[in-house]
């Protein structure tokens, strides 16, 4: 049910962005199951799980040949690749990227939360950065006690100086308290 749900939206949002891989329009599960090509009657996926994998890739062979209006399967363990050829007017290209995804055990993957590239690269950044400067002070402080200490001079001179402003120094002393 939820295979199902996952292909409608996709196949909505595909129709909604206007673009179409040629002729057939088919939603993409970007790492999971992706549209590399189709026209009507072929098109080829890249699959990562088939990588490597010559017993999955005979297994989706075997089970995609089965199905009566596909006439050509070929699946590539060393590229990942599966090409399948099939009649066009008794099958939706949607209900093969349906197939293929139920057929490799792929739902769980799909719904898996995946982080944008630019999101995992400044993770990565504070990590190293972090690791950085608690290497130089000898462990002494880390990005997060230096974070703690700014707020808290802020808090402190806010308090002071400035009694009235916004954020006061008050609520910024919650904040660090928050983050200890």
């Amino acid at each position: 049910m939820r295979l199902a749900l996952l292909t409608l939206a996709g196949k909505v949002i595909s129709d909604a962005s206007g673009k179409k891989k040629n002729n057939v329009n088919v939603p993409d599960f970007i790492g999971v199951v992706e549209v590399k090509h189709s026209i009507k009657g072929r098109i080829r996926y890249r699959v990562p799980r088939l990588k490597g994998d010559n017993t999955l890739a005979d297994y989706i062979t075997s089970q995609l040949s089965k199905v009566k209006f596909i006439s050509h399967v070929e699946a590539s363990a060393v590229t990942g690749s599966l090409l399948i050829n099939y009649d066009y007017n008794q099958i939706d290209p949607n209900m093969l990227t349906a197939a293929i995804v139920k057929l490799l055990s792929l739902e769980e993957e799909i719904n898996k939360k995946k982080d944008a590239l630019v999101t995992r690269e400044l993770s990565n950044m504070k990590e190293v950065l972090n690791l950085a400067v608690y290497n130089k002070t000898k462990g002494i402080l880390d990005i997060k006690s230096i974070y703690l200490i700014a707020v808290m001079i802020f808090a402190i001179r806010g308090i002071r100086t400035a009694p009235r402003m916004l954020p006061n120094g008050y609520t910024m002393a919650r904040w660090a308290y928050k983050e200890i």
